[in-house]
């Protein structure tokens, strides 16, 4: 029976030795940029509540309206993330960094 070889699915005799994961420097960078963006992100959106009051009297409009526009943020992040998914899985994980 001939054994079937893949780079992502490999048998446990092919690395029987190896049995450490690899840690990679640039792996833990490029976690904590991300984590650093969402926590801007979440920051800007957090920082609209204390202010939703006066933002409503300046703009005229309905408080709900201030806090509706608040919450794009999460809208916005589920629908540029099935976006983002769809580039990586497209076009390689490079040209979706560029995105």
């Amino acid at each position: 029976m001939e054994e079937y070889s893949h780079p992502l699915i490999e048998s446990s005799n092919s690395h029987s030795n190896d049995n450490q994961r690899r840690v990679y420097k640039r792996r833990w960078i490029i976690l904590t940029i991300v984590s650093l963006i969402n926590i801007c992100n979440a920051a800007v959106w957090i920082s609209m509540a204390p202010v939703a009051d006066k933002a409503a009297h300046f703009y005229e409009t309905d408080q709900n309206n201030i806090d509706l526009f608040s919450s794009i943020f999460f809208v916005s992040t589920i629908v540029i993330g099935f976006i983002a998914i769809w580039i990586v899985d497209r076009n390689g994980l490079m040209l979706g960094d560029l995105y």
